[in-house]
């Protein structure tokens, strides 16, 4: 009985582990490089699809989620309204975002690509030949994206950039037919494996879930390869390393050579010691005190000066 209530309650908390079976098997492999300048990546990506249902597919719905900051028409811009914020229908051209240069192909083929009729971020693209249950396809395209600024978890913000849905992702497909979706806020729960590239300048530095495979340096750029399993996103985080420059760099050192002299001038109970003022004139002295020795309750010092 124990059991019983104890798979309920797991049912209940997590419902999709108890769904059927997955009707899709997708990995995701992208090359990309963020331009810091132009708030921009430049891409590509292979999706591997294996169609684990029982129906031939002769068409995939895919998600370009970065098209829904294109302009103050898309379900996102409706949304944010609906929940009280116009910053993003008031926003600036320049701070709106898209995703473009889109050519999908398969088997060495260009494959034909229809709009969704109502959204900017769908599109839906057929297929060379009927995909058969069990069979698998590769399809591949470059894209560009022109990150918007960060409304809402997703863009550019000064110098750091937060990533999540940036490239293009096939749509869910359950027992009652594909679910296309724009994007509202929130993104689907489609898993699938990630194997992502990420180029960027060396004087940033990369934070995203996953495992770490590589890392590398060359002509002012570092490359971070990440894999994920069973991830419904690769999302990462973009922003530049601290850093100090030669100028401050000098200072930093000045004062720190400065302050290590004064330092071993204090062990010297006996210092010589100048004065002015404006009656007496300058004045030579004898600066002593008790400052470098060990700690005491009282400490003093004393400097008698002699006006020239």
């Amino acid at each position: 009985m124990k059991y019983c209530l104890l798979f309920l309650l797991i049912s209940l908390l997590h419902p999709r582990l108890f769904s059927q079976k997955a009707l899709q098997e997708i990995h995701y492999t992208i090359l990309s490089t963020l331009d810091v300048r132009t708030h921009s990546i430049d891409a590509s990506i292979e999706i591997n699809y294996l169609n684990t249902c029982a129906d031939t597919l002769s068409y995939l719905w895919i998600q370009l989620w970065p098209n829904a900051f294109k302009n103050d028409r898309t379900a996102y811009s409706e949304y944010m309204l609906d929940s009280g914020s116009n910053a993003f229908y008031f926003s600036d051209k320049e701070q709106k975002g898209y995703i473009n240069h889109l050519a999908f192909r398969a088997d060495n083929e260009a494959l034909r690509q229809e709009d969704h009729p109502a959204y900017p971020d769908i599109v839906k693209i057929v297929l060379p030949h009927p995909l058969l249950p069990g069979s698998s396809i590769q399809i591949t395209t470059p894209f560009y994206v022109r990150l918007p600024y960060n409304f809402s978890g997703f863009g550019y913000k000064g110098r750091e950039y937060t990533l999540q849905n940036w490239y293009p992702s096939v749509a869910l497909l359950d027992s009652s037919g594909w679910k296309p979706e724009p994007f509202r806020g929130q993104q689907q729960q489609v898993v699938a494996a990630f194997d992502v590239s990420v180029t960027l300048p060396d004087s940033y530095i990369l934070k995203a879930a996953g495992f770490l495979i590589d890392s590398t340096d060359g002509n002012s750029l570092k490359t971070y390869r990440y894999k994920k399993v069973a991830a419904t996103d690769f999302a990462w985080l973009a922003k530049p390393v601290i850093s100090v420059s030669a100028k401050e760099r000098s200072s930093q050192k000045l004062i720190h050579q400065l302050s290590n002299k004064v330092t071993a001038l204090l062990y010297h109970r006996y210092l010589p010691a100048i004065g002015y003022n404006r009656y007496d004139g300058f004045q030579i002295g004898l600066f002593v005190h008790d400052f470098g020795t060990t700690k005491k309750p009282t400490t003093y010092f004393a400097a008698p000066l002699y006006a020239v």
